[in-house]
């Protein structure tokens, strides 16, 4: 048996000598539990040798190798003084990625943090107050989100705040009073809107209170009874008829009363209709360039399906970003109900919730994560145009000097407005235009469509050509207006 064990321990230093760590572990494992003097002063050059292998994946970043390393040397060596600082790095880096899931709102991936650490035997006194913040924090927002604002801001008072979360503990102290007042604004139109059966009034004030509480179910309901009901109508409602008959009434719709006195509870999830992408029309280009003369360049993209990932590769995405980003990091679709995003990465956030496959519909002013540090604004100006604006604000950059990109809906506009997708800048001569200039897609191209009265001129090359209230407008082409004017090229020639 004495042989034996030497033979064992021969083994495993031979093991240790050719850096097979893990063999020489095993080796030892009986002369250790055997209690051979031998074998202990063995697992202790073993210990070290895991110990200067814990310090090389840390240089490499390979963090889940040096925890499983760390492990195995305390195990093997309790009393290694190495292995204290290094288990301070390592629950250090922990703690920032923690912190990291909370101040985007991932509580799913903080929890995993957490769990992770428990696993690896961190002290349960430090991992206690932790779970507990992200349970309380947890039950703010979800309050907050069904619009019960007083239970939320009860809920944000009891919040045990380390002295790390002092910043997102005021900001989400700011958030909850702009939401309630947000909300509490918006609630009374919404129900007014129901009391005269104004189903565009309504469609408005129920996404101006889901913007404050979008799982506010009652809000949720009557949006989409809303748009049932208007999708029946023979007008469109962006083009109401002049001199409109007798006020139209809500169908299925609950009266006032009896929405404000429903009780708040856990909404539950409306039906989602499948959503189907509708084809392109012809002759439209898939992106286009639009350099809006003394205000800034967009770029706007007319596909139901818009990818976005990183620049530089050979086949590069739609909305390439300069950032360490694969090819198509997402794409971003559209139908009639709206915008959403799909993505098979794990690294896509929307508000600081991991995307999985699908999101919901997007809002205007959703906050879209890509990858780690790379984020975007989501804006959807103008309530009754399902075009939307993307602005990165991580200080990451397109390819060329792009101010915003543009998800073209219907119809762009440019205008003196907070609704225009494109703001325009107030007329050096003080004269404000008499409305809005909106690019529209038609069946026949690109159109440009000024107020009625107004005349525009489209310049392509030497030609020129005058139109009144309407005209198709192609790539390559300078529109001039007496309020504006913008230049519309294609993006293969810009290598965008």
């Amino acid at each position: 048996m004495a042989e034996s064990m030497w033979l064992k321990m021969r083994q495993a230093r031979e093991a240790m000598a050719q850096g097979r760590l893990e063999e020489a572990e095993e080796r030892l494992r009986e002369p250790l539990q055997k209690g051979y003097w031998r074998a202990f002063r063995l697992a202790r050059k073993l210990a070290q040798a895991y110990v200067v292998r814990v310090q090389r994946s840390l240089c490499s970043g390979q963090y889940a190798s040096a925890w499983q390393d760390l492990l195995r040397a305390e195990e093997l060596h309790p009393g290694n003084p190495s292995l204290a600082e290094l288990r301070a790095k390592l629950t250090e880096r922990e703690m920032r990625r923690f912190r990291a899931m909370l101040g985007r709102r991932d509580l799913e991936e903080a929890v995993r943090v957490l769990d992770r650490l428990s696993q690896r035997k961190v002290s349960f006194d430090l991992l206690e107050p932790l779970y507990e913040l992200v349970r309380d924090y947890s039950q703010v927002l979800q309050s907050a989100q069904r619009g019960q604002f007083e239970e939320a801001w009860q809920q944000y008072k009891r919040l045990a705040v380390p002295e790390w979360f002092t910043a997102e503990y005021q900001a989400l102290r700011e958030e909850l009073q702009q939401r309630r007042a947000q909300f509490e604004s918006a609630l009374p139109r919404l129900l007014q809107a129901v009391r005269n059966g104004d189903h565009e009034a309504v469609i408005l004030a129920a996404e101006q209170v889901l913007a404050a509480a979008p799982d506010y179910r009652h809000a949720q309901e009557l949006h989409v009874q809303s748009w049932q009901a208007l999708r029946q109508l023979p007008v469109a409602l962006a083009s109401p008829p002049s001199g409109a008959g007798s006020p139209r009434t809500l169908t299925h719709v609950p009266s006032a009363r009896s929405v404000s006195a429903l009780p708040l509870s856990r909404p539950t999830p409306l039906p989602t209709p499948a959503r189907t992408l509708p084809h392109p029309p012809a002759g439209i280009p898939s992106r286009l360039l639009l350099w809006v003369h003394h205000v800034g360049a967009y770029l706007v993209c007319l596909n139901n399906g818009v990818s976005i990932g990183g620049h530089g590769y050979d086949h590069p995405p739609a909305i390439p970003i300069c950032a360490d980003l694969p090819r198509c990091q997402a794409e971003f679709c559209f139908d009639s109900e709206g915008f959403w995003l799909e993505t098979s990465h794990n690294n896509v956030f929307l508000n600081g919730r991991r995307v999985q496959q699908t999101s919901d519909l997007l809002r205007d002013g959703d906050r879209i994560t890509l990858g780690d540090t790379c984020e975007l604004h989501f804006l959807q100006p103008h309530p009754l145009f399902q075009t939307a604006v993307l602005r990165i604000t991580s200080g990451h950059r397109l390819p060329l000097a792009i101010d915003a990109v543009i998800l073209m809906g219907q119809q762009v506009v440019l205008g003196r407005h907070a609704h225009a997708h494109i703001p325009l800048p107030r007329p050096v001569n003080g004269h404000s235009p008499p409305g809005d200039l909106c690019l529209c897609r038609s069946t026949e191209g690109l159109g440009v469509r000024v107020p009625d009265g107004e005349q525009f001129t489209i310049r392509w090359g030497q030609q020129a050509q005058t139109h009144s209230g309407w005209g198709i407008v192609h790539p390559g082409s300078i529109v001039e207006w007496t309020f504006c004017s913008f230049t519309l090229e294609t993006d293969h020639d810009l290598r965008l």
